[in-house]
């Protein structure tokens, strides 16, 4: 085999197509699964221009095709002898010899030729080959996806994977994930070609969170903040994601509006960076060309950055399944075909087979790369995902006075009670602190030491942990949290994203409901998994998605009801439309199976009526008088009849713009609204978990009803709204819930951010260069092991190295669109793993030695009592390992424990290394 072959121009086609699929176009980004392409980009360009041409020619050159080719060439040659013997006319148009020389010793051997000939010449069976592999390849591929297309027949129409149901409920791209992210918006880099860095950076961005139903939006650069600093040779350009101003719309008309503001953005930028030669050549520099004439690096990443963030992405679940299985079914009905073959005979049969064998080869060698490169995707998106920040926000009344002093001297948390409370810090007394018992402490702005003994001081810190917010995207969010709450839920209630077509949801073009229907049932799954048997799940929608909804939830649930709250908006645009004014929402009740917990409510009467009963019998019972018959006031049916499945009676905040726990947010819940769903589907104590967070309207309300809660929520948001509102909701705010309940405050409820899938995709290192043991100058381990191999020592896959230092272990990780390197919470993360219940979490010391002990139970066996040990061991000797040993049992770290873990090694009798287990249930349920 030999590597210097002249592509075939039907081979630089596919070559090209290639190049699209492993995203070539991208070659001077610097983020995200860019930066692992780039990294990698020379061994893939060999693959494409050398190893698949060459393994094509080779085949060519061997077998039937072999023999074909040389036929070809034999017939060729006595051609020319032909015509230079007997003249150009010999020969006719149809190939076929003048009868006058047929016999003639050259004539016979013409024919012998011809005859030899079987099928289409070498040059057009490669066309063919090249043209069968960009056909394949290129009909599943969309702007960066694989779009699960199912065929059916060569007329291209589509076949759905129905196995005989009833009723079956199918979307385009059911078998990928939807990837829902908000950094998208903070983080875009690239590199021009002079060396110059270039980052886009969001600044105040006005994200649609979740169901945020407002105007449009748009990314604008705000073009006289643009920076450019020669020492780092990097320009920053800030962007802001907001609607348009009334003469910014006038401005950049109604059509081609991100068009329209990209162009103009060009020109200021330019402008703002003035006389700075480098800059000016990075962001004008040409990058390619198109059928309007050159494109300037800033022209193409503008367009790229805004187009991308308006859309969503996909990440296939099973590529190489897919693609495989859609690659026999086209050579059977594209490449095969039964009728010619028949004509042609057996000889012209072999070199079809040949033919499907080679394009089989080819397609399984290129279906291999991409779905290894898919594939690590998938693996950095299916991993749980490591707890990056903990932190627990605690009432004072719950807090003992030793710690007091740290709390008074503590600048930071005072501010805060300033801020969300009106605390004006002039008295900073101990007494203070003692007449404030629901002033709300954070344990963020406190040093690690003085957390370490607060959460020490609880003897069940979970039990007594009312909430937990996770700050994450939700599907991830969902996976970390299936070990420890797994049958925990009681009540799920979501609220999102509606699916509108005008910004509230991201999607591509033609797929805005399959992406959406992507999106809803993967979550939905993970959901399903932690309520239990006697639970329910709410999903509050409009009447856009509603029936999809219900083929998609009744797979997973038992349906009960369709609620409909009527929300009383008759004002505004609706009113203009020519139709039926819709003033309404739907909330679909389901249950997890037909035995299930319901408190039946029922609608009180006014007070009026109560006050009727205005007399007390002998035994303190209240009667009235009616038409000459003394009647009793039944505590039951005198409280009201039982609520129906249309509601109302629940005010929306548009009927109530100035009600006390409006807190601004665009499509915030009324709390009554939360309060009814809560009370009819749990008892006191039990768990309500709402992965839509929005503005916090589930955690507020659970808090002060007495129930426990969990709620996601992901974006900038998250901090600004979410946690100040739940923060003034155990400070005792005083709305219409907290008046019912009896609720003055007081509690305290654990926050925690999780890795996100960007950080994953930043953290990604090589470090193992060279091949995998017994696979050196294998092609093998080029299309399946490499990306796996070379980066298994990555933090974000756990490098079990380093637990031997878990206090110091560090991530890349986003943060208010910046890039840190931060500590990663590994034990934290672990208990979520383990599915551990923390009854106690204890920090000791021995001689400059630091140990953290948490011990609880697991879900799975909650009767068993499980010690955790987390210490530094890097660089332990063997008399190192007996002091820890002899130090865990004078102190009894294990005590009673039935299971200990402990990380890194150790000579603890009967302890379990933690890393094993760390890994197993990190990539559990991982297929690639």
């Amino acid at each position: 085999m030999t590597s210097a072959i002249a592509p075939h121009a039907n081979a630089t086609k596919f070559q090209n197509l290639l190049r699209e699929l492993f995203q070539f176009d991208c070659a001077d980004l610097d983020f995200g699964i860019y930066r692992i392409m780039n990294q990698k980009r020379d061994v893939v360009e060999k693959f494409i221009t050398d190893t698949l041409q060459t393994a094509v020619a080779a085949e060519l050159d061997s077998g039937l095709l072999a023999q074909q080719a040389q036929a070809q060439a034999l017939l060729t040659e006595t051609t020319q002898r032909v015509i230079a013997a007997l003249g150009d006319d010999a020969i006719g148009d149809d190939g076929e010899l003048a009868a006058l020389f047929r016999e003639s010793p050259i004539g016979k051997d013409y024919r012998d030729a011809q005859a030899r000939v079987v099928g289409n010449s070498r040059a057009d069976v490669e066309k063919d080959i090249y043209n069968h592999l960009y056909a394949f390849f290129s009909r599943y591929y969309e702007d960066g996806d694989f779009i699960s297309q199912q065929r059916s027949s060569r007329n291209q129409r589509y076949a759905i994977p129905y196995n005989g149901e009833e009723v079956y409920l199918h979307w385009a791209n059911r078998d990928q994930y939807y990837v829902k992210t908000d950094e998208y918006f903070h983080n875009y880099d690239w590199q021009a070609p002079n060396g110059v860095r270039v980052h886009f950076r969001l600044k105040n961005a006005d994200v649609e969170q979740n169901n945020v139903k407002g105007d449009k939006r748009f990314f604008l650069p705000v073009t006289a903040e643009v920076q450019w600093d020669a020492n780092t040779r990097a320009i920053t350009i800030p962007v802001e994601y907001r609607p348009l101003r009334d003469e910014e719309t006038k401005r950049y008309s109604t059509r081609n509006q991100q068009k329209n503001i990209n162009e103009t953005a060009v020109t200021a930028i330019l402008e703002q960076i003035g006389n700075s030669p480098d800059a000016l050549a990075a962001l004008t520099s040409e990058r390619h060309s198109n059928a309007n004439g050159p494109v300037e690096h800033l022209q193409y990443h503008l367009r790229r950055y805004t187009t991308r963030n308006n859309s969503d992405f996909f990440i296939h679940k099973d590529l190489s399944g897919f693609l495989n299985r859609e690659l026999d079914f086209y050579l059977k009905n594209e490449v095969l075909h039964l009728d010619h073959i028949v004509n042609a005979g057996q000889d012209m049969a072999e070199s079809w087979f040949q033919q499907m064998r080679l394009i089989k080869a080819v397609g399984s060698w290129i279906i291999d790369f991409l779905a290894q490169i898919e594939d690590f995707q998938k693996l950095l998106w299916e991993k749980r995902k490591f707890v990056t920040e903990t932190q627990y926000c605690i009432t004072l009344g719950n807090i003992g006075t030793n710690f007091h002093s740290n709390i008074i001297a503590n600048d930071a948390q005072w501010n805060e009670w300033h801020y969300l409370f009106d605390i004006d810090g002039s008295d900073r007394s101990s007494e203070f602190l003692l007449t404030h018992p629901t002033l709300v402490l954070d344990t963020r702005h406190f040093c690690a030491d003085f957390t370490n003994r607060l959460l020490a001081s609880f003897d069940d810190l979970d039990e007594l942990t009312d909430g937990l917010l996770v700050h994450s995207e939700n599907w991830q969010a969902l996976r970390l949290l299936q070990e420890k709450y797994a049958g925990m839920i009681q009540c799920v209630y979501i609220d999102p994203p509606y699916n509108t077509g005008n910004g509230d949801f991201m999607y591509k073009d033609r797929l805005q409901h399959s992406s959406w229907m992507s999106m809803m049932e993967d979550r939905a799954k993970l959901a399903h998994a932690l309520i239990n048997s006697k639970g329910s799940f709410y999903c509050q929608i409009d009447h856009l998605e509603t029936h999809r909804l219900r083929e998609l939830f009744d797979k997973l649930f038992t349906f009960q009801r369709e609620i409909i709250w009527d929300i009383q908006v008759l004002s505004g645009f609706k009113t203009i439309a020519p139709n039926w004014i819709r003033g309404h929402e739907t909330l679909l009740f389901y249950t997890a199976s037909d035995k299930y917990m319901f408190n039946k409510l029922r609608q009180p009467h006014s007070e009026k009526y109560e006050r009727m009963f205005n007399r007390t019998d002998e035994n303190g019972r209240k009667f009235m008088i009616a038409h000459g018959t003394k009647r009793y006031w039944d505590e039951v049916k005198d409280k009201g009849k039982p609520i129906g499945d249309v509601w109302s009676d629940v005010m929306s905040f548009q009927q109530q713009p100035t009600a006390a726990e409006r807190i601004g947010f665009d499509t915030q819940k009324p709390e009554k609204l939360l309060e009814r769903i809560i009370m009819s589907s749990t008892s006191c104590g039990d768990t309500v978990l709402d992965y839509f967070g929005g503005s916090g309207t589930t955690a507020a309300c659970a808090q002060k009803i007495g129930r426990k809660y969990i709620l996601c929520e992901m974006g900038e948001h998250f901090f600004s709204v979410v946690l100040p509102r739940m923060k003034r909701t155990l400070f005792g705010e005083n709305t219409s819930v907290s008046r019912d309940s009896e609720y003055r405050g007081g509690g305290m409820f654990k926050y925690i951010r999780l890795e996100s899938y960007e950080d994953a995709l930043d953290s990604i290192k090589f470090d193992r260069p060279g091949q995998l043991p017994g696979l050196e100058s294998s092609d093998e381990y080029l299309l399946k092991y490499q990306l796996r191999w070379e980066t298994k020592d990555s933090e974000t896959l756990l490098n079990v190295a380093q637990l031997t230092d878990p206090f110091c272990y560090r991530l890349r990780v986003h943060i208010n669109g910046e890039r840190w390197e931060r500590k990663v919470d590994l034990p934290e993360t672990f208990n979520y793993l383990l599915g551990l219940n923390v009854r106690t979490r204890r920090v000791c010391e021995d001689d400059g030695r630091h140990y953290l002990v948490y011990r609880g139970a697991t879900r799975a066996n909650p009767r068993q009592t499980v010690a955790i040990i987390w210490r530094t061991t890097a660089g332990w000797t063997e008399d190192d390992f007996a002091r820890d040993r002899d130090f865990i049992a004078t102190e009894s770290l294990t005590g009673d424990a039935d299971t200990v873990y402990v990380n890194g090694d150790s000579c603890i009798p009967g302890a379990k290394p933690v890393e094993p287990m760390f890994k197993a249930r990190m990539f559990a349920g991982i297929g690639s």
